[in-house]
């Protein structure tokens, strides 16, 4: 079985692709989903295009996916 990537991997991983938000951005390993959290939606789709062509992940197989949350809210869980 693979390791699961720790925040700190997530926020390495994806850092690159625009400023984070360090604490919405989580590994949730009870049901194997993490969550990156950006501050701006254009450096999200970057990286998810990204992820989809080369999944970092590898040799799992991993699905991603986009969520849009309004500015000034906290997502949940």
């Amino acid at each position: 079985s693979s390791t699961l990537p720790s925040k700190s991997d997530l926020i390495t991983m994806y850092g690159k692709f625009g400023a984070l938000n360090e604490e919405e951005t989580n590994m949730f390993c009870a049901n194997y989903t993490a969550r990156v959290s950006f501050l701006r939606s254009r450096d999200a789709e970057k990286a998810l295009k990204h992820s989809q062509k080369k999944n970092p992940f590898e040799p799992s197989e991993v699905t991603f996916q986009l969520e849009y949350l309004e500015t000034g809210t906290k997502s949940g869980g």
